[in-house]
């Protein structure tokens, strides 16, 4: 193994050193030799008869293939002439526009005639011969097409050629390089394109996606503007890679890369700063068109030594943060990067009113502010303490009543003592309205902790209410109060309006600097929670920004690690894509585990979200065994009667029916829906959900008007929380529709099965099918309701969600369609064996 390791470092280090020589001019390569001769004495010759091979000299020495055999084999069929008029997905390649040590970048067209185009074609040889790489390849590729901003060259397609090796096709820019872009600017001109080249990093880490090698040879200007170019390299930040990650270090220019790439790590959002700080220094220090370039002011130097500090936690913690700080220098602000002393901070603020400059009036006011800053002090500090004295009282007159010494012959639970403290709080409130508000949240979030989100609603919205009132935004105390808020309308259902309080939150944070704080990965969170009902996508982003700004301000700290996982893995759950939530989920849960948070709700939820994994995927006792496990802990935890174990009884009822057991699953739901009609609000999601469910057990035992009853009192309240056209809507009216269809109402169901099953997922699709089909076959339409029962077999038989019984269901509606009797006794005998008598697949729609 330690050869192996040095084998591949050796490679690398070959590797990297070609890619300089091959963008230097003659005259460069000289220094960069004797560098690398100091450094790496025994491979200077490798290097020398390599790169004369790639500049078309073949003489190499075969024994080369020892010291980089990945290169070694990908130069060696490197010929540009050979992929001339090679096809490339619909392009066909037509010239060579440039050659490095980390590829060969070729001009394409339009090959298809569909219509014409230009594009680059970037082959990557290093990954040719490397299985590792293809496998990584094929991943990314997905991820870096995504990528859409006006500085950056997009991503059309990519593909692995016929010899093997992995390709790009790109955006074809007609750009000049930005060396020779900047030679005829001045500063002012210079800083506005790094202002576009920040906002594409910024905008590719929103996307969890680092450039890492962030040098002049990657960027075009076109017509004035930025076009970073050479994703194709690129490394995911998603957590679904980084175990993978690590096996592979990465190719880079020594001369703009952080020490820890030149260590062997992968690189960070941190690296792409010090990256960008070399630049900054690069562009400020190139000779103009007429004269030497002018010394770099002091706050830009401090800027880019931010930029460049050897510790990662020194420099930037993100792209916005340098941002930020390059906004402050124009705007003649105090940059962060800076010590602000008193005689800088005067310095600053002179030049932003020069129109005083000159005055004597400047003296008086320097001394009146110092005057009014000191009494001003002095005022917060005696109003900070009569608000802690005001606290202090109101808190030991609140949970006195709770004391055993004190609370008399009866016990008085946790909620008696919210109730009292809110009633204590209206009958005397505060004169301090800041205070007031603070106990108020107090109260609030104890009610919510308590699942009393009843009480903690109009509470909250009293708090807003009254700080819009009292505050200009951006303000913290505001920011606090629209994410309870957004919180409190997601919990309630009203989806669209906590997503809109929770932007507000977020462009509050971004006004006051704070966005990449603890406090704004909370309200992406938060924003993810209330998209995932909505918009799939726009949930798994905004988890992923949350993701992106935790590892970055807090990399070590377990708890957060494991929670930002988790939101990952809700996100991914949104969207389907079932394989990789339930993988980050069982690691979440690992670390969270390990951390001593086996209790707390917000593992338990995980727990239980992990447990929807295992039903999707197929591992039905694992589900049980984790579903179970999670509603136990709950009850120990928050009580029998806390609205958190509705879920829990949900999914757990949920699942036996899927296995058939509806005894079991009718008293497990039975509790939940117990719960969610005594705690949450009609259009609460989860309340929706335990109810559906039980009507479908109730239908399924054949209680088909209890279930009618159930199901049409339900969709209302999705239509008005979710929409019409919405697929939890949709799907909830073709439930309707099949327990009509049981019911012997032909025409009323046929009007609630006719849904658009487009956009239901692959899973509600499989099961609205087999209900047209058994509709058709009522109608008499065997043709047609044999096409829909086919499909839905291909899809049960295809999905792992699905039990055996539940796949033989399909068959047998197949078979009775396709009048086919020895396969429909078949199926029939199956689900006899594996289903209760009273189970509504053996009461058969035809009396039979």
């Amino acid at each position: 193994m330690a050869l192996e390791q040095e084998s591949y470092s050796t490679q690398q280090i070959i590797e990297q050193a070609l890619d300089q020589l091959l963008e230097a001019t003659e005259s460069e390569r000289d220094s960069i030799f004797a560098a690398f001769n100091h450094h790496y004495p025994s491979l200077t010759a490798r290097l020398r008869r390599l790169l004369n091979f790639a500049l078309r000299d073949d003489t190499l020495s075969t024994t080369l293939d020892h010291a980089a055999p990945d290169l070694f084999a990908s130069l060696v069929t490197m010929d540009e002439t050979q992929r001339l008029g090679e096809k490339v997905g619909a392009y066909r390649i037509t010239r060579l526009i440039n050659r490095g040590g980390m590829g060969v970048v070729f001009e394409a067209e339009r090959a298809d005639g569909a219509f014409e185009q230009k594009v680059a074609v970037k082959f990557i040889p290093l990954s040719a011969t490397n299985q590792r790489y293809r496998d990584l390849f094929e991943k990314e590729r997905h991820h870096l097409a995504r990528l859409e901003h006006p500085n950056i060259a997009r991503i059309i397609d990519a593909g692995i050629a016929n010899d093997g090796t992995p390709y790009f096709i790109m955006e074809y820019v007609e750009g000049v390089s930005l060396d020779e872009a900047v030679k005829p600017l001045g500063e002012k001109r210079r800083l506005h394109l790094f202002a576009q080249l920040c906002d594409a990093i910024a905008y590719c880490h929103r996307a969890l996606i680092v450039h890492g090698d962030i040098k002049p040879a990657n960027i075009l200007v076109q017509d004035g503007r930025i076009r970073l170019l050479d994703f194709g390299i690129g490394r995911l930040l998603e957590p679904q890679y980084l175990e993978e990650k690590k096996e592979h270090t990465r190719a880079f220019s020594q001369e703009w890369a952080a020490p820890e790439q030149i260590d062997g790590q992968p690189p960070l959002v941190q690296s792409d700063i010090y990256a960008l700080g070399v630049l900054l220094e690069h562009i400020l220090t190139q000779p103009t068109s007429l004269a030497k370039a002018s010394p770099i002011p002091e706050d830009l130097s401090a800027i880019i030594n931010k930029c460049r500090q050897e510790v990662i936690a020194h420099r930037y913690q993100s792209v916005d943060a340098l941002q930020a700080d390059m906004e402050a220098y124009r705007q003649h602000y105090p940059v962060k990067a800076r010590a602000a002393s008193r005689l800088y901070r005067s310095r600053k603020f002179l030049r932003r009113n020069r129109l005083l400059a000159g005055s004597t009036f400047m003296l008086i006011l320097g001394l009146s502010i110092g005057l009014f800053t000191a009494l001003w002090q002095a005022r917060i500090a005696h109003k900070q303490a009569v608000r802690a004295e005001q606290t202090s009282t109101f808190l030991k007159s609140l949970f006195t009543r709770s004391s055993p010494y004190d609370a008399g012959e009866t016990e008085v639970t946790l909620l008696e003592v919210m109730n009292d403290a809110s009633r204590r709080l209206q009958e005397k409130l505060p004169n301090d309205p800041d205070l007031r508000d603070e106990l108020k949240e107090l109260i609030a979030g104890g009610y919510s902790g308590l699942g009393e989100y009843g009480k903690s609603f109009p509470m909250r919205q009293e708090i807003l209410s009254a700080r819009r009132a009292r505050l200009t935004p951006p303000h913290m105390d505001l920011v606090r109060s629209l994410e309870d808020m957004g919180f409190e309308h997601t919990k309630r259902g009203n989806y669209k309006e906590g997503e809109k309080l929770l932007r507000e939150a977020i462009q509050q944070l971004d006004d006051l600097g704070m966005d990449q704080s603890a406090e704004a990965a909370y309200a992406w969170t938060l924003l993810g929670r209330a998209l995932s009902q909505t918009d799939g996508a726009g949930s798994l982003d905004a988890m992923e920004r949350a993701h992106e700004i935790n590892i970055t301000i807090r990399p070590d700290d377990i708890g957060v690690m494991g929670r930002s996982l988790a939101n990952i893995a809700y996100g991914l759950r949104s969207v389907g894509r079932d394989e990789e939530a339930l993988k980050i989920s069982e690691k979440a849960l690992t670390l969270l585990e390990e951390n001593g948070e086996s209790l707390n709700p917000d593992v338990l939820a995980i727990r239980c979200n992990l447990g929807l994994d295992y039903i999707n995927l197929g591992f039905h006792e694992k589900a049980r065994q984790t579903l179970q496990k999670c509603l136990n802990l709950s009850i120990k935890r928050l009580g029998p009667d806390h609205p958190n174990n509705v879920a829990y009884y949900n999914n757990l009822g949920s699942l036996y029916t899927q296995l058939g057991d509806l005894s079991t699953a009718e008293i497990i739901a039975k509790k939940g829906v117990r719960i969610a009609e005594e705690k949450l609000a009609p259009s609460e999601i989860t309340r929706i959900a335990a109810e559906i469910n039980y009507a479908m057990i109730l239908w399924q035992s054949g209680r088909t008007a209890l279930a009618e009853k159930r199901v049409s009192g339900l969709i209302p309240a999705l239509e008005e929380s979710l929409g019409e056209s919405h697929p939890a809507t949709l799907r909830v009216k073709t439930i309707l529709g099949r327990i009509l269809l049981q019911r012997g109402q032909l025409v009323v169901a046929g009007e609630y099965l006719y849904q658009n099953l487009g956009v239901l997922s692959p899973r509600w699709r499989a099961d609205a099918l087999l209900w047209q089909a058994e509709y058709l076959l009522q109608k008499g339409e065997n043709e047609e309701a044999a096409n829909r029962a086919e499909e839905s077999v291909k899809l049960r038989r295809k999905i792992p969600y699905y039990t055996d019984w539940q796949v033989v269901e399909a068959e047998y509606i197949l078979a009775r369609a396709r009048h086919d009797t020895e396969m429909e006794q078949q199926a029939l005998a199956k689900l006899q064996e594996s289903l209760p008598k009273n189970h509504a697949r053996l009461i058969t729609t035809d009396g039979r």
